[in-house]
Protein backbone atom coordinates (compact mmCIF):
# COMPACT_ATOMS: atom_id res chain seq x y z
CA UNK A 1 0.00 0.00 0.00
CA UNK A 2 2.76 2.36 0.80
CA UNK A 3 6.47 1.78 0.93
CA UNK A 4 9.45 2.37 3.26
CA UNK A 5 10.89 5.26 1.01
CA UNK A 6 7.28 7.01 0.78
CA UNK A 7 6.97 6.98 4.64
CA UNK A 8 9.98 8.47 5.57
CA UNK A 9 9.35 10.99 3.76
CA UNK A 10 6.25 11.82 4.50
CA UNK A 11 8.03 11.62 8.34
CA UNK A 12 10.84 13.63 7.21
CA UNK A 13 12.82 10.64 8.67
CA UNK A 14 15.93 9.86 6.64
CA UNK A 15 17.97 7.63 9.13
CA UNK A 16 18.05 4.14 7.00
CA UNK A 17 19.06 2.66 11.03
CA UNK A 18 15.18 2.24 11.86
CA UNK A 19 14.35 0.44 8.57
CA UNK A 20 13.37 -2.51 10.04
CA UNK A 21 10.85 -1.17 12.87
CA UNK A 22 9.74 1.66 10.45
CA UNK A 23 8.53 -1.32 8.25
CA UNK A 24 6.43 -3.06 11.15
CA UNK A 25 5.04 0.04 11.11
CA UNK A 26 4.12 0.33 7.77
CA UNK A 27 2.55 -3.38 7.95
CA UNK A 28 0.86 -2.64 11.21
CA UNK A 29 -1.07 0.39 9.31
CA UNK A 30 -2.17 -1.44 6.82
CA UNK A 31 -3.69 -4.27 9.16
CA UNK A 32 -5.24 -1.66 10.73
CA UNK A 33 -6.68 0.10 7.58
CA UNK A 34 -7.84 -3.53 6.71
CA UNK A 35 -9.18 -4.48 9.91
CA UNK A 36 -11.60 -1.62 9.63
CA UNK A 37 -12.34 -1.88 6.12
CA UNK A 38 -13.44 -5.89 6.92
CA UNK A 39 -11.52 -7.31 4.43
CA UNK A 40 -7.97 -7.13 2.44
CA UNK A 41 -7.46 -3.90 -0.15
CA UNK A 42 -4.78 -6.40 -1.89
CA UNK A 43 -5.70 -8.18 -4.98
CA UNK A 44 -7.89 -11.28 -4.17
CA UNK A 45 -10.33 -13.40 -5.93
CA UNK A 46 -13.36 -14.28 -4.45
CA UNK A 47 -16.40 -15.82 -5.07
CA UNK A 48 -19.57 -14.64 -3.01
CA UNK A 49 -23.64 -15.29 -3.55
CA UNK A 50 -25.96 -12.48 -4.40
CA UNK A 51 -29.67 -12.15 -4.93
CA UNK A 52 -31.37 -10.96 -8.23
CA UNK A 53 -32.33 -7.38 -8.42
CA UNK A 54 -34.79 -7.68 -10.32
CA UNK A 55 -32.81 -4.94 -12.75
CA UNK A 56 -29.66 -5.04 -15.07
CA UNK A 57 -27.28 -4.80 -12.62
CA UNK A 58 -26.31 -6.38 -9.94
CA UNK A 59 -23.88 -4.51 -7.40
CA UNK A 60 -20.48 -6.29 -5.90
CA UNK A 61 -19.30 -4.50 -2.50
CA UNK A 62 -15.72 -4.63 -3.19
CA UNK A 63 -13.27 -1.91 -4.79
CA UNK A 64 -12.21 -1.90 -8.11
CA UNK A 65 -13.34 -5.50 -9.77
CA UNK A 66 -11.32 -6.22 -12.62
CA UNK A 67 -11.96 -9.41 -13.59
CA UNK A 68 -15.19 -12.19 -13.25
CA UNK A 69 -14.36 -15.33 -14.13
CA UNK A 70 -17.55 -16.87 -13.59
CA UNK A 71 -21.55 -16.55 -13.17
CA UNK A 72 -23.85 -18.79 -12.10
CA UNK A 73 -27.41 -18.63 -11.90
CA UNK A 74 -28.75 -21.72 -10.21
CA UNK A 75 -25.79 -23.30 -10.44
CA UNK A 76 -25.91 -23.13 -14.29
CA UNK A 77 -22.68 -21.15 -15.85
CA UNK A 78 -23.95 -17.70 -17.86
CA UNK A 79 -22.15 -16.77 -20.69
CA UNK A 80 -20.00 -13.91 -20.63
CA UNK A 81 -20.89 -12.30 -23.23
CA UNK A 82 -24.05 -11.79 -21.54
CA UNK A 83 -22.34 -9.31 -18.99
CA UNK A 84 -20.08 -6.71 -18.55
CA UNK A 85 -18.03 -4.93 -15.50
CA UNK A 86 -18.94 -1.41 -14.79
CA UNK A 87 -18.08 0.74 -11.57
CA UNK A 88 -18.43 -2.26 -9.66
CA UNK A 89 -21.47 -3.62 -11.05
CA UNK A 90 -21.77 -6.54 -13.09
CA UNK A 91 -24.38 -5.41 -16.41
CA UNK A 92 -26.49 -8.03 -17.74
CA UNK A 93 -28.27 -7.28 -21.10
CA UNK A 94 -31.16 -8.56 -20.04
CA UNK A 95 -32.56 -8.56 -16.19
CA UNK A 96 -30.59 -10.17 -12.93
CA UNK A 97 -34.27 -11.44 -12.30
CA UNK A 98 -35.03 -12.34 -8.20
CA UNK A 99 -35.89 -15.53 -7.72
CA UNK A 100 -38.05 -16.41 -4.76
CA UNK A 101 -38.08 -19.40 -2.01
CA UNK A 102 -40.79 -20.46 0.85
CA UNK A 103 -39.30 -20.86 3.76
CA UNK A 104 -41.60 -21.47 6.99
CA UNK A 105 -44.39 -20.03 4.66
CA UNK A 106 -42.43 -17.04 4.05
CA UNK A 107 -42.06 -15.50 0.46
CA UNK A 108 -37.87 -15.16 0.42
CA UNK A 109 -35.21 -13.41 -2.03
CA UNK A 110 -33.51 -16.43 -3.22
CA UNK A 111 -29.65 -15.79 -2.83
CA UNK A 112 -29.33 -18.15 -6.29
CA UNK A 113 -26.41 -16.13 -8.37
CA UNK A 114 -22.86 -17.21 -7.55
CA UNK A 115 -19.82 -14.79 -9.14
CA UNK A 116 -16.34 -15.20 -8.81
CA UNK A 117 -14.34 -12.35 -9.45
CA UNK A 118 -11.35 -10.22 -8.93
CA UNK A 119 -11.03 -7.30 -6.89
CA UNK A 120 -8.44 -4.93 -5.48
CA UNK A 121 -5.55 -2.87 -5.25
CA UNK A 122 -1.41 -4.44 -6.61
CA UNK A 123 0.49 -3.62 -3.43
CA UNK A 124 4.00 -2.10 -4.06
CA UNK A 125 7.01 -3.63 -2.49
CA UNK A 126 7.78 -2.27 0.58
CA UNK A 127 11.45 -1.96 -0.51
CA UNK A 128 10.56 -0.10 -3.84
CA UNK A 129 12.01 3.39 -4.32
CA UNK A 130 8.41 4.82 -5.70
CA UNK A 131 5.21 3.39 -5.19
CA UNK A 132 4.72 1.07 -7.98
CA UNK A 133 1.09 -0.45 -6.81
CA UNK A 134 -2.23 0.73 -7.50
CA UNK A 135 -3.75 1.97 -4.33
CA UNK A 136 -5.28 4.71 -4.61
CA UNK A 137 -4.10 7.79 -3.12
CA UNK A 138 -5.90 9.11 -0.91
CA UNK A 139 -5.63 5.58 1.08
CA UNK A 140 -2.00 5.76 0.65
CA UNK A 141 -2.79 8.92 2.52
CA UNK A 142 -4.88 7.56 5.56
CA UNK A 143 -1.81 4.66 5.72
CA UNK A 144 0.81 7.47 5.91
CA UNK A 145 -1.55 9.09 8.54
CA UNK A 146 -1.45 6.04 10.60
CA UNK A 147 1.85 4.91 10.65
CA UNK A 148 2.76 8.77 12.12
CA UNK A 149 0.24 8.75 14.60
CA UNK A 150 1.97 5.37 15.61
CA UNK A 151 5.35 6.54 15.29
CA UNK A 152 4.67 9.38 17.28
CA UNK A 153 2.45 7.95 19.83
CA UNK A 154 3.64 4.04 20.60
CA UNK A 155 6.66 5.46 22.55
CA UNK A 156 8.35 4.55 18.94
CA UNK A 157 10.30 7.91 18.36
CA UNK A 158 10.74 8.78 22.29
CA UNK A 159 12.56 5.13 22.02
CA UNK A 160 14.82 6.00 18.76
CA UNK A 161 15.89 9.03 20.82
CA UNK A 162 17.04 7.66 24.25
CA UNK A 163 18.48 4.21 22.63
CA UNK A 164 21.99 6.19 21.63
CA UNK A 165 24.37 3.49 20.50
CA UNK A 166 22.10 0.90 20.79
CA UNK A 167 19.28 2.02 18.72
CA UNK A 168 19.52 -0.74 16.32
CA UNK A 169 17.63 -2.93 18.80
CA UNK A 170 14.75 -0.38 19.11
CA UNK A 171 11.35 -2.32 18.74
CA UNK A 172 8.27 -1.66 17.31
CA UNK A 173 5.91 -1.86 21.11
CA UNK A 174 2.63 -3.20 20.03
CA UNK A 175 0.77 -3.28 23.41
CA UNK A 176 1.86 0.24 24.08
CA UNK A 177 0.38 1.14 20.83
CA UNK A 178 -2.75 -1.04 21.00
CA UNK A 179 -3.09 1.48 24.49
CA UNK A 180 -2.75 4.73 23.43
CA UNK A 181 -4.23 4.28 19.30
CA UNK A 182 -6.34 1.47 19.11
CA UNK A 183 -9.43 2.27 17.35
CA UNK A 184 -9.74 5.94 17.73
CA UNK A 185 -8.99 7.59 14.03
CA UNK A 186 -9.65 10.72 13.46
CA UNK A 187 -13.16 11.52 11.59
CA UNK A 188 -11.58 12.72 8.45
CA UNK A 189 -9.81 9.09 7.94
CA UNK A 190 -12.72 7.08 8.91
CA UNK A 191 -14.80 8.94 5.96
CA UNK A 192 -12.32 8.09 3.74
CA UNK A 193 -12.04 4.01 4.80
CA UNK A 194 -15.48 4.09 5.00
CA UNK A 195 -15.92 4.47 1.16
CA UNK A 196 -13.99 1.04 1.22
CA UNK A 197 -15.97 -0.40 4.16
CA UNK A 198 -17.68 -4.24 3.71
Amino acid sequence: MITLNQTKNYLQFANSDYDSLLSEIIAYSIAHIENYVGYTLSETEETNIFQGTGRQWLSIPRPNITEISEVKIDDVIVGSTLYSIKNNMVFKKDLWEKSYIIQEGMRMVDYNIQATYKYGFTYPLISNPVNNGTVPKELQYVALEIAKKVFINSGTGQQMKVEGGSHMEAKFNYEYYEIKFGEDLPKELKKILNKYKR
